[in-house]
C-alpha cells in the first residue's frame, strides 16, 4: 500500500512540473485596484486552490449540520433503548421470554 502511495505521489509530482513547464508563459491579470503579472500555472493552480477553498467554507455548515443531526438521532437512540429496558424489566418474567 505504502509503494502505490509513493508512486502515486511521484505521478502527481510528474504531472504538476509538466503542466509548469507547459504553461509557463506569463499572463497580465488586470484586476479593479491594479494589475499583476504571473505564470499562467501559478495563476491556474492559485484558482483552483482558492475555489477548493471556497467550497469547503459553503459546505462547511451543511455538513456541521448534518453532524449535529446525527449525533442527536444517536443520543435519541440511546434514550430508547434504555427506556426499553427499563420497560422489560417492569414487565412479568413470563412476558419477558416473549
Amino acid at each position: 500500500m505504502r509503494v502505490v502511495r509513493y508512486l502515486f505521489l511521484m505521478l502527481i509530482i510528474v504531472f504538476g512540473f509538466t503542466f509548469a513547464c507547459l504553461n509557463a508563459t506569463t499572463v497580465n491579470i488586470n484586476y479593479y485596484i491594479g494589475t499583476a503579472s504571473m505564470p499562467l500555472s501559478l495563476l491556474l493552480v492559485t484558482t483552483l486552490v482558492v475555489g477548493m477553498v471556497i467550497g469547503i467554507l459553503f459546505s462547511l455548515g451543511w455538513v456541521l449540520k448534518l453532524k449535529r443531526k446525527a449525533y442527536l438521532g444517536r443520543h435519541k437512540i440511546k434514550q430508547l433503548e434504555h427506556e426499553l429496558l427499563s420497560f422489560k424489566k417492569s414487565l412479568p418474567s413470563e412476558l419477558n421470554e416473549l
